[in-house]
């Protein structure tokens, strides 16, 4: 028997059940295609928004290439500028000691204050 034929016979014993299950079918896959097209919409929509917005307002590089910053109010370049902030310390610098800088420790009694320990006296 061909699939044809099946097909034909199930059609005429169950043909409310048939068509029933068919419009289900379809119901589910025009659904989960509009929300495709949906998510879609709503991923192009976000990125044409962030596209087109400006930067936010704050201090940037010179545009006119000066070795300032200047002040962009979120909208326009304002005649405000400043010197480039130095960088704080960085990273990788090694740190001071383990409590801050060096500091000699206390001279026992009986040496004279000329008489250095610290790294840098030679001894």
């Amino acid at each position: 028997m061909r699939y044809g034929g099946v097909l034909a016979q199930y059609a005429t014993n169950n043909g409310a059940e048939l068509d029933r299950a068919l419009r289900m079918l379809l119901g589910q896959v025009l659904g989960f295609v509009l929300v495709i097209v949906f998510a879609l919409w709503l991923m192009r929509r976000g990125r044409a928004n962030r596209a087109n917005r400006p930067p936010a307002s704050g201090w940037y590089p010179d545009p006119f290439g000066a070795p300032h910053e200047r002040w962009w109010n979120g909208a326009n370049w304002t005649g405000h500028i400043r010197a480039v902030p130095w960088p704080g310390p960085s990273a990788s610098a090694p740190p001071l000691g383990p409590t801050g800088p060096w500091v000699p420790p206390p001279q026992p009694p009986g040496q004279s204050q000329s008489q250095s320990s610290g790294p840098w006296s030679g001894a």
